[in-house]
C-alpha cells in the first residue's frame, strides 16, 4: 500500500513560514518528500512540487542562494530520473 498518509495537510502546510531559517526547513521538507517520490516513480508529482518550490525558493530567497540550488538540483534528479536532460 503506497503513502499517502498526510500528504495533503502536508501541502496545505509548506505555505506558511515565519522566518527564513522556518522557510529553508520547509523546503528541505518539500526536497525529501520530493525524493520519495521520485524513487517510487511519482515523477509528475515531484516534478511538480519542485518546481514549485524552486520558484518559491528564488522569490524568497534568490536565485543564488545555496538552498535554491539545491532545489534546482532536485529538479534535476527528477529529469535524470526520467532519462530527459532536455528539460529547462
Amino acid at each position: 500500500m503506497p503513502w499517502n498518509g498526510g500528504l495533503t495537510s502536508y501541502r496545505a502546510a509548506t505555505c506558511f513560514a515565519v522566518g527564513d531559517l522556518d522557510y529553508i526547513n520547509l523546503r528541505q521538507a518539500n526536497v525529501q518528500v520530493a525524493r520519495y517520490m521520485r524513487l517510487r516513480g511519482r515523477y509528475d508529482e515531484a516534478e511538480t512540487l519542485l518546481r514549485r518550490t524552486l520558484s518559491s525558493c528564488e522569490r524568497h530567497l534568490g536565485a543564488e542562494h545555496l538552498a535554491t540550488l539545491d532545489s534546482m538540483g532536485g529538479l534535476a534528479g527528477v529529469f535524470k530520473s526520467q532519462d530527459d536532460t532536455t528539460r529547462p
